[in-house]
């Protein structure tokens, strides 16, 4: 995972006449706040070149898939946090099936649209509930060359 996060760092990577703008990685996991330091340093260490903020359980989205989502606006008024470059900022989204990344994502696909989230991937864990069914449902709305689920 470090060096497809590197590769998307690199292939990701905005470029105007004025400068560079890098993607923004954001960590999303239901993992509890107490293993912050644990994540955080593992972070530094492994994703060197896809660094980026982890959000756990206290701060995710668990609840409200769309808390964190409406905090970076919809990618096209310009609201939400940013420098002004918010035209620029576009979500590739990867999870896996072991709780609601595909239900969180797919409804973020349709509030937000197709030019702030790019793609979608998920990871098919064994032991989830890797239905037919539950990916249909999670990605009603979202066009099939969206996401991939592996």
């Amino acid at each position: 995972m470090p060096e497809l996060y590197a590769s998307l760092a690199q292939s990701l990577t905005h470029k105007t006449s004025s400068e560079t703008i890098p993607p923004q990685f954001i960590y999303v996991s239901g993992s509890p706040i107490q293993l912050y330091p644990f994540l955080t340093s593992f972070i530094e260490t492994k994703f060197t070149s896809s660094l980026g903020p982890v959000l756990l359980q206290n701060f995710s989205f668990t609840d409200d898939p769309s808390l964190i989502m409406n905090s970076f606006g919809d990618g096209r008024d310009g609201k939400g946090s940013g420098n002004g470059k918010i035209e620029y900022k576009s979500f590739l989204m990867i999870g896996d099936s072991t709780e609601k990344d595909p239900e969180i994502y797919g409804r973020s696909y349709n509030i937000h649209g197709p030019a702030f989230v790019r793609c979608i991937w998920i990871h098919v864990v064994e032991g989830a509930n890797n239905t037919d069914a539950r990916f249909a449902a999670a990605f009603k709305g979202v066009p099939k060359e969206k996401y991939s689920v592996v």
